[in-house]
């Protein structure tokens, strides 16, 4: 790593880099939906590893991991499924085998709720099938300390790590992930556009005749078929531009919880600090403490996953 990036990474403070393990030439690949920071997470490391192809673009390999994965509700066995099908060893550790009946009703979850079940239970009777090695159980009274973490790091070996983002804090970025201010600014174009939208329709309605209120209603309607088409569109028809809406502004609430990938790739041993990619952030690299972390992993929701990259470039 580059003094200059090294500098950015720390903030530019002057320390010894001996006090840093990080594991180099992962790439920072930013999610581009609301959805898509588990499909980030797992094309970063399959280019490290060098399992796909890394003369494509990373929008191709995007597309071609996501025609195995085949969901864009994404669950940690999802991820595991596509590390045992391209032949990475790995380590999938968990405090649920299956889905968990409690979420049910999770805003997070219930969408989703009855395709991800079948979906998530066959993955998991699949993987103690087939690679039983890569499941591994940990209960909430017995679960991983973040030591180990640290250790598995220090090794040259990431982990692709499950949390709730309400509650992920970087000590670069200094506010809870980074979109709040962009989720404000959209919210209030939005109200601006309704509102303009709704003054725009009154006027036009007083305006026109019954002949003109019956074509704009044919209209809206084929507007309407035009945007649930859209919806349905493939990956590389969607759009571009992503923010992420789902974090706590005022209360905590186990129903605000929004799950979400990144890659722990380092540790600073001399301020206490994880280093991690975030698929999310514009930070080539994020940090935060070992507190906050275990608190963003910890949460309802979790399920404590997390998956141990055990291969080598």
């Amino acid at each position: 790593m580059g003094d200059d990036e090294s500098m950015i990474l720390l903030r530019d403070v002057e320390i010894d880099f001996n006090n840093i393990t990080l594991i180099r030439n992962i790439e920072s690949i930013h999610q581009r939906f609301e959805w898509d920071c588990g499909l980030c997470c797992i094309v970063s490391i399959l280019r490290w590893l060098k399992r796909i192809n890394n003369n494509c673009n990373k929008n191709e390999n995007m597309e071609y991991i996501y025609q195995i994965l085949n969901t864009k509700s994404i669950w940690s066995i999802d991820l595991s499924n596509v590390f045992s099908e391209l032949g990475v060893n790995h380590k999938y550790y968990t405090n649920t085998i299956g889905v968990k009946i409690d979420y049910k009703e999770m805003q997070f979850y219930k969408n989703c709720w009855e395709s991800d079940s079948l979906r998530v239970n066959n993955l998991f009777l699949k993987t103690m099938d087939l690679n039983p090695s890569n499941l591994q159980l940990v209960s909430s009274s017995n679960q991983l300390p973040i030591k180990y973490y640290i250790d598995h790091i220090s090794k040259g070996l990431p982990i692709i790590l499950l949390v709730d983002s309400c509650y992920l804090y970087c000590n670069i970025c200094d506010i809870p992930s980074n979109n709040n201010n962009n989720n404000n600014n959209n919210n209030n174009n939005n109200n601006n556009n309704n509102n303009n939208n709704n003054n725009n329709n009154n006027n036009n309605n007083n305006n026109n005749n019954n002949n003109n209120n019956n074509n704009n209603n044919n209209n809206n309607n084929n507007n309407n078929n035009n945007n649930n088409n859209n919806n349905n569109n493939n990956l590389s028809n969607d759009n571009e531009n992503f923010n992420k809406n789902k974090y706590r502004e005022e209360e905590e609430d186990e129903n605000d919880f929004c799950g979400h990938y990144i890659i722990l790739v380092g540790y600073n041993y001399e301020t206490k600090e994880i280093i991690y990619i975030d698929p999310s952030s514009k930070q080539r690299f994020c940090t935060i403490t070992e507190r906050n972390i275990d608190n963003a992993r910890m949460k309802s929701g979790t399920d404590l996953d997390s998956i141990f990259i055990l291969n080598q470039p």
